[in-house]
């Protein structure tokens, strides 16, 4: 299975600081502000959630690609 076939969400950061900036939270790291958001949506999601979609995304990934 390749990751790649996740996509960049696959690769959301679990752990980053986030500041308050006009009652908005961003993320420190300007790279990952610029993520596009749905990146940040997914972020905002939780671990427990984001490691359940990998879960279940790679399994059916593998699923395909044993047809």
């Amino acid at each position: 299975m390749q990751v790649s076939a996740l996509g960049e969400y696959y690769f959301v950061e679990l752990y980053s600081l986030l500041l308050a900036s006009d009652g908005i939270m961003r993320f420190a790291d300007p790279q990952l502000e610029s993520k596009p958001a749905n990146w940040k949506l997914y972020f905002g999601a939780g671990k427990e959630v984001i490691e359940a979609a990998r879960s279940s995304a790679t399994e059916w990934l593998r699923q395909l690609e044993g047809k």
